[in-house]
């Protein structure tokens, strides 16, 4: 079973799609769940829908990597914190998800995940992704002097009952940076340029910042695409929004 996809090449970006995979490398008991359905449900309601189809059209554009996980992020999630630092962690959806949208518990009392099993699944998941994409980022900014790091993501036009900032603003795309300048200078780029073509953009909207990987040379942008967004044009306008700021 192939848990993740690597495709390299020669520019220097990397696009990393965390959130579309449906994949659970070991598969939990049905006896545990609360309901297998639901569990199913919540699996297919988190991926991030067009994420992937997005991620591949930008990096065959910009001759771009791309790093695809295939790991439902229900059963690892590689974008939350293996720890106590991780918000998402309130709700249930942290990390290892015990949780689904509606707020109700996958797992029967007793039954969810413990330290060994959880110490498994990053194991298993959450690390080899995390080295994957630092030795990745390096390479390419080894090679270039600079990696620009596209995080793609998608998510629904109405929050699901396991959000925490709800009440923010639902832009078409939500541009997400960590506060440097030269993302910042990217995301107000590609935010006016799709602003002017009628697709409603912000800055760190309802999600805020962006993968990072702790290197001065990678630069980090995050886009966040709702799902009822127009798919076709933003595949089609993207890569030149990003190449021409970049390459």
């Amino acid at each position: 079973m192939e848990l993740f996809s690597l495709v390299c090449r020669q520019s220097p970006i990397l696009v990393h799609v965390p959130h579309a995979g449906i994949l659970t490398p070991k598969p939990v008991d049905p006896s545990r769940l609360n309901d297998p359905a639901a569990f199913r449900c919540t699996m297919w309601g988190v991926r991030d829908l067009y994420a992937d189809t997005l991620g591949f059209g930008l990096a065959d554009c910009l001759d771009a990597t791309l790093m695809v996980n295939h790991v439902s992020r229900v059963w690892c999630d590689p974008e939350r914190y293996p720890d106590d630092h991780e918000e998402m962690n309130r709700t249930g959806m942290g990390v290892i998800y015990t949780h689904g949208m509606d707020g109700r518990p996958l797992y029967k009392p007793g039954c969810e995940p413990d330290e060994a099993e959880r110490a498994e699944r990053l194991a298993l998941a959450y690390t080899p992704w995390h080295r994957m994409l630092a030795e990745q980022c390096m390479r390419i900014a080894d090679r270039h002097g600079r990696c620009l790091l596209v995080d793609m993501h998608s998510y629904p036009r109405c929050p699901h009952a396991g959000e925490l900032h709800a009440d923010e603003p639902r832009p078409l795309v939500d541009v997400g940076h960590n506060g440097d300048a030269a993302a910042a200078r990217l995301a107000a780029h590609v935010t006016r340029a799709l602003n002017r073509k009628g697709i409603g953009t912000a800055v760190n909207a309802c999600y805020k910042g962006a993968m990072s990987v702790p290197d001065p040379r990678v630069v980090s942008l995050m886009l966040e695409v709702r799902r009822d967004a127009p798919i076709g044009r933003l595949k089609a306008l993207l890569p030149d929004l990003i190449g021409e700021e970049w390459l």
